[in-house]
């Protein structure tokens, strides 16, 4: 399933220039937090709050799977 993500035109004149095209999401997570993680990482640090910790376990996990393998990878400095 793929998703066109799109960023807002903050000078746009009229509501059809709104929205700007800016990428495919190729990945599908149940709340969408795995789009959310993928505009951080790897840039930048990411923190997902959760309000118990069986949740946040899963969160993690879910994340996971729909990540890209390549953002999994984790680089030494």
């Amino acid at each position: 399933m793929e998703k066109q993500l799109c960023e807002i035109n903050k000078v746009a004149k009229t509501e059809r220039d709104l929205f700007i095209r800016n990428r495919t999401c190729t990945f599908n997570s149940k709340d969408h937090i795995g789009v959310l993680v993928e505009e951080m990482v790897p840039e930048h640090s990411c923190l997902v709050f959760c309000p118990t910790k069986l949740w946040s376990e899963n969160e993690a996990l879910n994340i996971c799977k729909v990540l890209p393998k390549k953002l999994k990878q984790v680089s030494a400095l």
